[in-house]
């Protein structure tokens, strides 16, 4: 098995391995920003961490509570609220506007309580990512695509949007384990 394939089957593996802190799961605790930072890019970094730019920075932070898409720490501490909204936004406003971000919340939650809006996010990302990953096994392989779960019409946002990053997130995996072959091809001719 070549290097690239190899490499591409344990990073599926980790995907499709890959679980989001439910929010019974986060810290039920107040933190401080610097905190915070780290538990997202913990939590993220595997998804989202791939190229030289931060996951989440303070400022990142503090535009999202001007724009008032999260809500606004209570004497500079941020809760399970504040975390829940910063992993939504985080992998969401890679394929989407931040003003598409704040009104899916918005959206999202009149239909739910936070905790259940934020659980069910973490379940269709996790279900798009699997899907994404056995549809690249599939291809890899030659076996016919399995078919999609069926999706209701009032979570149809969040399921695209989810798909989406999913889609984008193989997009650059395949973009990179392309150029780094290319680039081991133009090492061993320069050899």
């Amino acid at each position: 098995m070549l290097e690239r394939e190899h490499k591409t089957l344990v990073w599926l593996d980790e995907i499709q391995q890959y679980r989001l802190p439910r929010w019974e799961e986060l810290p039920d605790i107040e933190l401080y920003m610097d905190q915070v930072i780290t538990l997202i890019e913990r939590y993220l970094t595997p998804l989202v961490g791939q190229s030289d730019n931060k996951v989440i920075t303070s400022a990142m932070i503090n535009n999202y509570v001007k724009l008032s898409i999260m809500p606004k720490p209570v004497k500079k501490r941020y809760e399970r609220i504040h975390l829940a909204h910063l992993i939504v936004i985080t992998i969401l406003k890679q394929v989407l506007l931040i003003t598409e971000v704040k009104e899916g919340i918005f959206l999202q939650s009149k239909l739910c309580t936070i905790p259940e809006a934020y659980n069910l996010f973490c379940n269709m990302q996790e279900t798009a990512l699997r899907e994404m990953a056995e549809r690249y096994r599939c291809a890899f392989s030659g076996k016919p695509l399995p078919p999609a779960e069926p999706v209701g019409l009032d979570s149809m946002g969040l399921y695209m949007a989810c798909n989406a990053f999913a889609g984008k997130t193989f997009a650059e995996q395949i973009i990179f384990s392309r150029q780094q072959e290319r680039d081991l091809v133009i090492r061993d001719v320069q050899l």
